[in-house]
């Protein structure tokens, strides 16, 4: 077995329940691998919501679930005591939502080809005119409206309901100032937002070492505006999210 990550620290940062794949890829290709949740995810606060939407599943035309988070925290509820309506289309962003959905429901979803954000959902065919359709939006605390508000645009009837909370994580920030070579895998900019605040500014200049693989432009720009000098913009998938890290990782052992 070929080994090229051998001598990388490789920490991935997404949701425990999320990182399972990650961290079996990394390993396997001989990487030093820590898992490293840097958001909490949790019920919503409120519950009555998204119980009073599941009830109305069969109601709507299209639901649209925006992450992994939202799949893994909505479809035992969606799924609870009912069946699957057969008129209701289901759209998501990612393919990190593609393979957690598969883990629930066999359904064939909307998905853009490329792009992993809200921006390459609304590019799809079947979302630019929607008079009177109702839409389901299952998504975190504080998320962005850009979605809602542009399908509203479009004709929808777009309702939105919390289908999980993002808190801050209880988490040991002691590997990431380890002597070596480490990379940080994010998803997100609030996984990077929790881990300044969980680090304080006495070790914020600690973590400047690190090097960011950041799977949006999003992301990186807002790690190279927090002050991280080394920033990779690597594709959201696992597999493609390794073979960044170990092309950049190839290319350093050769300057």
């Amino acid at each position: 077995m070929t080994t090229p990550l051998a001598g990388l620290r490789v920490v991935i940062g997404r949701p425990r329940e999320q990182a399972a794949r990650q961290l079996q890829l990394f390993a396997e290709a001989g990487a030093e691998v820590l898992a490293l949740p840097l958001i909490d995810i949790q019920p919503p606060l409120d519950p009555l919501p998204l119980q009073h939407a599941a009830a109305q599943l069969a109601t709507y035309d299209l639901l649209i679930l925006v992450s992994p988070s939202a799949v893994d925290m909505a479809m035992p509820r969606l799924l609870q005591g009912r069946d699957w309506p057969a008129t209701l289309q289901v759209a998501l962003v990612g393919r990190g939502s593609a393979a957690a959905l598969r883990r629930w429901l066999a359904v064939e979803p909307l998905l853009p080809q490329s792009g992993a954000d809200s921006e390459a959902l609304l590019q799809l065919p079947e979302l630019q005119s929607l008079p009177g359709k109702r839409v389901l939006l299952l998504r975190g605390n504080g998320g962005r409206d850009l979605l809602a508000d542009a399908l509203r645009q479009r004709g929808a009837q777009v309702e939105i309901v919390e289908a999980y909370r993002r808190a801050l994580p209880c988490v040991d920030l002691s590997p990431l100032y380890r002597q070596g070579l480490t990379a940080l895998l994010l998803t997100s900019s609030e996984a990077l937002t929790n881990l300044l605040q969980m680090a304080g500014e006495s070790r914020r200049q600690s973590l400047q070492s690190l090097v960011i693989f950041a799977i949006h432009p999003r992301i990186a720009d807002y790690a190279r505006n927090s002050g991280f000098g080394s920033v990779m913009l690597a594709e959201g998938g696992d597999a493609a999210l390794l073979t960044a890290v170990c092309d950049w990782f190839a290319a350093r052992k050769k300057a």
